[in-house]
């Protein structure tokens, strides 16, 4: 494992190889994320009077498909997708809508966790809440307690997703003053789109239709999209760092996985599984990561997270300084006694 900058590749001159964006493929992209999200929804409103268990599983699909859209609007977001900004900002306030993820705002907080990822001296970046060891050690009860409750599958998965989702994107609370008007504008702009989105809708089904199909679809879009993001970096053999010791290649190569959930997740994960290449060079557009990673062993990383390996995440919920890994509550608790 790569560990000091002197062990480093030129990865710069190999990341620089795959920035050209193509709007041909953009084009092909928008159309394999658009196009089944469309399709399955319709098929789910059809059959919820025949087989309502039918429906769900058509709006779980959806739900996956919305996946592929965020995978648009993320590429959009670092303006590596198309190479018409004009063009690009209209597309990601659409996805957006579907989403459920207001695109210049999101953009914001997205570049800040960039900024700081696997950085142990600023946390507060949109990310996961993560003590080390000793902090874990010193907290008093009830800290210890609040940060057990916000690293449980139960509150990551069951909660955290309707809270981000359905409210902290609907009103974006605390942020006067770290955003620009443009950027908040981009909240209450896709917030009515949405609401009459909605309303338009209920018009054609009805208001029980819309509640059937639109609510298990977005439940489990962002369910899904928070799994992701946790998968992303909170596995064992990360990193963390100190801001003057941290190396930003190592970051990304092994501070941000690679995931590979197979073929079918992975075409709905739209290539945010080579997640370590991303955070080298975020403006390698998503359509070109697989050939980047393919060919260049430099942009291997160490560990390969399957869907079962990222399912064990949520049990290391600590940042051990002497390991450089993440470790579980009773790994920290024993080695206290």
């Amino acid at each position: 494992m790569v560990r000091n900058r002197e062990n480093e590749p030129d990865w710069q001159s190999i990341v620089k190889r795959y920035r050209k964006r193509s709007n041909a493929r953009a084009m092909l992209m928008v159309l394999t994320a658009f196009g089944p999200f469309i399709l399955l929804t319709i098929c789910a409103y059809a059959l919820r009077l025949l087989s309502y268990p039918l429906a769900l599983v058509f709006c779980f699909l959806a739900g996956l498909s919305v996946i592929r859209i965020f995978s648009v609007q993320h590429d959009l977001g670092h303006d590596s997708f198309i190479r018409n900004q004009s063009l690009g900002d209209t597309l990601g306030f659409v996805c957006g809508i579907i989403t459920l993820t207001p695109y210049k705002y999101w953009r914001k907080v997205h570049l800040m966790h960039h900024r700081h990822t696997a950085n142990l001296s600023i946390r507060d970046n949109g990310d996961f809440p993560i003590m080390t060891v000793d902090e874990y050690r010193e907290a008093t009860p009830t800290q210890r307690f609040q940060y057990r409750v916000m690293r449980h599958p139960a509150f990551l998965l069951g909660v955290v997703p309707f809270l981000l989702f359905f409210v902290l994107q609907r009103i974006p609370f605390g942020a006067e003053g770290s955003f620009t008007k443009t950027e908040l504008r981009s909240v209450h702009w896709t917030n009515l789109a949405l609401f009459s989105s909605i309303y338009l809708l209920h018009l054609v089904v009805g208001w029980e239709a819309v509640l059937m199909i639109q609510l298990p679809i977005s439940l489990c879009a962002s369910t899904f999209g928070v799994f992701l993001f946790f998968a992303h970096h909170q596995y064992e053999e990360t990193y963390w760092a100190e801001a003057p010791q941290r190396s930003f290649y190592i970051t990304g190569i092994q501070g941000s996985a690679h995931l590979d959930f197979g073929s079918i997740l992975n075409w709905f994960m739209g290539n945010t599984g080579y997640h370590h290449i991303h955070h080298l060079c975020p403006a390698i557009p998503s359509y070109r990561l697989p050939e980047a990673y393919g060919e260049n062993p430099a942009l291997h990383p160490r560990h390969r997270v399957t869907l079962g390996m990222a399912l064990t995440t949520f049990q290391f919920a600590l940042w051990d300084r002497d390991t450089e890994k993440l470790v579980r509550f009773a790994d920290a608790e024993d080695a206290a006694t």
